[in-house]
């Protein structure tokens, strides 16, 4: 696989080749992995994730950020669900980071063109 990210529990592992997600769970009674095919056949490019809480949610949602080859940032649930799809540039988008330092969390994204684009979770 070219691409890889597991969560910081370990419970959570993403691997991603071409324009494909292999997800995977590791815990006890999680089913099958899920297959994601990513739109427009796009090549993945980066892949990480995120935990993004929400007043009216008990628990986090663990949600998979793909940073594609045209430059688009997209994101599913665990259990594959696609939540969004959007161009950050239109340049291969190199490298994703979420910074939880601040009070609520900010994805930063690192494009081949030199941009570095962000958003904070609360937009999601």
């Amino acid at each position: 696989h070219e691409h890889v990210a597991l969560t910081c529990d370990a419970r959570r592992l993403a691997l991603a080749s071409g324009e494909r997600i292999l997800l995977l769970r590791q815990l006890e009674g999680a089913g099958e992995p899920h297959l994601v095919h990513v739109y427009g056949h796009d090549r993945v490019r980066c892949l990480e994730w995120i935990s993004i809480s929400h007043k009216d949610a008990p628990m986090p949602m663990h949600v998979i950020l793909a940073g594609s080859e045209a430059g688009y940032l997209r994101g599913w649930s665990d259990h594959a669900t696609p939540l969004f799809s959007l161009l950050v540039c239109a340049s291969p988008l190199l490298h994703i980071c979420i910074n939880t330092v601040a009070a609520d969390a900010e994805v930063l994204c690192m494009l081949a063109d030199g941009h570095i684009a962000h958003a904070h979770t609360r937009d999601f």
